[in-house]
């Protein structure tokens, strides 16, 4: 839809200029979305297999996953993080701490 809204305003006012508001407009709505993706990325690059189970069985309850199928398409992270409630948080914080711990004790390659 911003792309659209752009292309239209650009071709209406025969100003192809216009087309840089896409940019702007479009980093506005998901600039945050996406680094919020990419930091939830490297967190689960670095779990353990047994730590990804726990966070899959955490994440297969009914109630949040009702909250996810509610939630926005565009908003991964946002509506990840929202539905997990607060048991769920601290069971991503100890995740994520977990992760992070053997990655600083862990030999470097």
């Amino acid at each position: 839809m911003i792309a659209a809204k752009w292309v239209a305003e650009s071709v209406h006012s025969r100003d192809p200029s216009r087309l840089e508001g896409y940019e702007t407009e479009w980093r506005e709505t998901f600039e945050k979305e996406m680094k919020a993706m990419t930091r939830l990325r490297g967190v689960f690059e670095r779990l353990s297999n047994r730590e990804v189970d726990l966070l899959i069985s955490t994440l297969s309850s009914p109630k949040l996953l009702a909250r996810l199928g509610k939630s926005d398409f565009d908003f991964h992270a946002t509506a990840f993080l929202s539905a997990l409630g607060v048991v769920g948080l601290f069971t991503l914080a100890r995740l994520v701490a977990s992760a992070e711990v053997r990655q600083l004790l862990s030999p470097r390659s």
